[in-house]
């Protein structure tokens, strides 16, 4: 059992919406106060946010989902860097490879296309 003693902590994160939007949570969020510190970070999807990976090094993000709309972010500029849409592709899953140089997707048909981050 927890006691009120007891401290949560985490570091910041994102988080993808059902309506499109990739939100920033502070991990002040967590504190004892509870307010809420997110802040919008991009707005840009089409459909929901199923998927969202960070470059390992630099202030990318990438993210996509069902509709097949893959995007690459700068965190720090909110800019877009790169999209990309892939027909007939409903894409469940996406991580940087451990350099940031290769973007692999996994797909619901299977499927694991990788593209050049």
């Amino acid at each position: 059992d927890a006691s009120p003693d007891d401290v949560f902590a985490c570091a910041d994160f994102i988080v993808g919406t059902a309506t499109g939007i990739v939100l920033h949570v502070a991990a002040p969020q967590f504190s004892a106060a509870r307010e809420t510190a997110t802040s919008v970070l991009i707005e840009g999807q089409d459909e929901s946010v199923r998927c969202v990976a960070t470059h390992p090094s630099a202030a990318i993000v990438a993210l996509s989902g069902h509709s097949g709309l893959l995007q690459l972010f700068d965190c720090a500029t909110h800019q877009l860097i790169r999209s990309r849409v892939l027909e007939s592709a409903r894409v469940e899953c996406l991580t940087f490879d451990p350099f940031g140089q290769i973007l692999a997707l996994g797909c619901a048909s299977g499927a694991v296309p990788m593209y050049s981050a």
